[in-house]
């Protein structure tokens, strides 16, 4: 009895082992199913689950999905996938970033584009170069340095993915005095009282009057540190704490500026009461200067519907600012901006807020170009206009 007893205990015994065998063995096919998204209910009917196996439809199944269909996905986008256009624009409430605006209006027209502008920070150019923004704006000094990796900010890397798309206006030195003055060359201001916005460092580090005016001087011998040997000072001031002591008599000369569009604002309230005349700077103390400031160049500007007393175009030192973009925007969505921007009614919209600043693109498109590589997108828009852009000077050095 014993014996019998024990026979079906061991019989028992079996079953079940069989019966947990079956469960455990049932999920090893879940994952087969998963990736070819078979129904869950039907994993575990035929041995042919069996055989194939988990690892089986792991090695087969997930690569070939990943191998055909990104690639497809890829080539039926339209503009490499871009969707939006992150603009790294001016200060808001200044003219530069109406301009920004009208352009983020006009690119938003594009098929699929959003353009939205946001303003810059002091990491702007970095922002741009690392992939943040695919829009924003560069001095031509700034870039020529900081290419090189020359006068970088702290931690900053040389900028490499940054293409020129447009130039948009220029920043030119402007050395002025009261009509009434006496002081008339740049040596007379060897004994005069100065004013400006005086930086510190390299001058190819400073803001764009404050670099240029200071280059000038230097061409004639005038430093902060050697005036006083002949009587005369400068002084650092802001913008309108200068407007208001040229008026008052309290200094002599302003070291200001302006662009081809005219004289800094600051300028027209003094021209308007006392009157204003510029210092000229003769070509041979321009060439002195671009030897000290070589980032910059030789501008030739008319202000004379601006200064009663300079009727006739002067030159001076100065650099460009340009629209810049990302050299990762696909040629055809760059091309298609360039047509935005210029074949539609935005290039009168801009010239009403910002008036001769940007003048016909054919001419735009090659001042200040020469420091740049100009995106290939742009590149063919500018030359079925037939823009007078020499190759050799769009090509990175």
């Amino acid at each position: 009895m014993k014996k019998l007893f024990s026979l079906s205990l061991l019989v028992v015994l079996v079953s079940v082992l069989a019966l947990v065998g079956c469960a455990t063995a049932t999920p090893a096919a879940a994952p087969a199913d998963k990736s070819t998204g078979a129904p869950a209910g039907k994993s575990a009917d035929a041995p042919a689950d069996k055989s194939a196996g988990a690892p089986a439809d792991k090695s087969t199944a997930a690569p070939a999905d990943k191998s055909t269909a990104a690639p497809a996905a890829k080539s039926t986008e339209p503009w490499g996938g871009i969707k939006y256009i992150r603009i790294s624009g001016p200060a808001v409430g200044t003219m530069g970033a109406q301009v920004f605006a009208i352009m983020a209006a006009y690119w938003s027209k594009i098929p699929g584009i959003q353009a939205s502008v946001f303003p810059e920070t002091a990491r702007a150019a970095w922002d741009l170069d690392e992939g943040k923004f695919e829009v924003g704006q560069m001095i031509n000094y700034q870039y020529l340095s900081w290419k090189k990796g020359e006068y970088l900010p702290q931690g900053a890397k040389a900028i490499s993915h940054v293409r020129h798309f447009q130039t948009m206006t220029n920043s030119i030195a402007a050395i002025v005095v009261r009509a009434d003055s006496k002081i008339r060359t740049l040596e007379d201001l060897k004994s005069a009282r100065i004013a400006g916005l005086l930086g510190n460092g390299p001058l190819a580090t400073r803001d764009v009057y404050d670099a240029a005016n200071m280059a000038i001087l230097q061409a004639v011998g005038i430093t902060p540190e050697n005036i006083g040997k002949t009587g005369g000072k400068i002084t650092s001031m802001g913008m309108e704490d200068a407007a208001s002591a040229l008026r008052d008599g309290t200094i002599d000369a302003w070291l200001a500026g302006g662009s081809v569009a005219g004289p800094m604002a600051n300028l027209n309230p003094l021209e308007q009461t006392s009157g204003l005349r510029l210092i000229p700077v003769p070509q041979d103390i321009l060439e002195k200067a671009r030897q000290i400031l070589p980032q910059f160049q030789a501008i030739s500007v008319d202000w004379s519907g601006s200064i009663k007393s300079q009727q006739q175009p002067f030159s001076t030192l100065g650099t460009y600012i340009n629209v810049v973009v990302r050299d990762s925007l696909p040629d055809d969505l760059v091309y298609e901006m360039a047509k935005q921007l210029f074949d539609t009614a935005a290039l009168p919209d801009i010239r009403k807020i910002a008036k001769s600043q940007w003048t016909k693109h054919t001419e735009n498109a090659r001042i200040g170009s020469d420091v740049w590589e100009v995106h290939p997108g742009a590149l063919k828009y500018y030359k079925e206009k037939n823009v007078p852009v020499r190759d050799s000077f769009l090509v990175a050095p």
